[in-house]
Formats: C-alpha cells, structure tokens, sequence
C-alpha cells in the first residue's frame, strides 16, 4: 500500500435507476491490477468502510 505504481485514481459515479432524483455513490473496479493484487473472478469480498476510503479483503479465494 501507498506504492504509487500500483495507485488509481478513479471518478465516483452516481447509482442509475437507484431512487428518483436521488444521487447515491457508485464505483466499478476492474483491471489487470487487481489481479497483480491478487484478486480473482469469483474471490468473496469484504469492504470496509471508513471515512474517505474503502478497504477490500479478500474472505475467501474463488473455487
């Protein structure tokens, strides 16, 4: 962590069709990059949320 090769910078968009006239915070990940992190199709997730960031562990590896 905090290697700035390995940081992105992304934009956080708004949920579509979520609630009327409601913008609520969405963000999509994709990438070789999470590979090289080790993260794979299928792996469970958990996120941690704190202020200004989100954390992902990986729970559990895919089958």
């Amino acid at each position: 962590m905090g290697n700035k090769k390995n940081e992105r910078k992304l934009t956080m968009l708004h949920a579509r069709g979520y609630e009327y006239n409601r913008r609520i915070p969405s963000v999509t990940l994709s990438g070789v990059w999470l590979k090289n992190c080790d993260f794979a199709p299928g792996d469970k997730i958990k996120v941690v949320p704190k202020k200004g960031k989100l954390i992902l562990i990986k729970t559990e590896a895919a089958q």
